[in-house]
C-alpha cells in the first residue's frame, strides 16, 4: 500500500495508470506465487522442518523487497527531481493551484517549455497540437461578407 500512496503523491492526475500498472504487476505476482507455492513447501527443508525452512526464505525476501520501499520514500524528492516528466507535473500543479484549476495560458505554457527543454505533448507522448486557424478563417470570412 504504501507504493500506491506514493504514486498517487508523485503523480497526481496521472496516478490511474501508475497505480493501475501496480495492480497487474501484484496479481501476477500472486498467480506466480500461486503455483510455486506448493512445490516450495513440499520440496524444502527435512519432513521435521518442512514448514520452517520456505517460512524462513519467504520471510528474508519479503524483508529485502521492502527495504526499497521506505528508500524510495526518502529519497523520493531528489528521485523527482531527476525526472522531467514529475518536474512537469509538478510545474503543471503550480499553475493550476495559482489558477485554481483552469488551463494554462500559451504563456505559461511556453514558460513550461523553456524551462524544461521539449514542449508538454512531447513529454507525455501526445500528438502536437495544431492551430485550428480559427482566426484566420474568421478573418477571410469577414473579407468575404465585406
Amino acid at each position: 500500500m504504501a507504493t500506491v500512496d506514493y504514486m498517487v503523491a508523485a503523480y497526481g492526475e496521472y496516478s490511474a495508470s501508475a497505480t493501475g500498472g501496480n495492480a497487474l504487476a501484484r496479481d501476477v505476482l500472486a498467480g506466480v506465487a500461486a503455483m510455486v507455492s506448493h512445490p516450495m513447501y513440499n520440496n524444502i527443508g527435512t519432513k521435521k522442518w518442512h514448514l520452517v525452512w520456505p517460512g524462513l526464505i519467504l520471510g528474508c525476501l519479503s524483508l529485502v523487497v521492502t527495504i526499497p520501499v521506505y528508500v524510495i520514500y526518502k529519497k523520493g524528492p531528489a528521485i523527482r527531481a531527476k525526472s522531467n516528466f514529475a518536474c512537469r507535473i509538478a510545474a503543471d500543479r503550480e499553475i493550476s493551484a495559482s489558477r485554481r484549476g483552469t488551463l494554462a495560458t500559451p504563456s505559461e505554457l511556453a514558460d513550461i517549455n523553456r524551462r524544461f527543454g521539449s514542449t508538454v505533448e512531447e513529454a507525455l507522448g501526445l500528438p502536437a497540437r495544431e492551430s485550428t486557424g480559427a482566426v484566420g478563417e474568421e478573418a477571410s470570412a469577414r473579407e468575404k461578407v465585406s
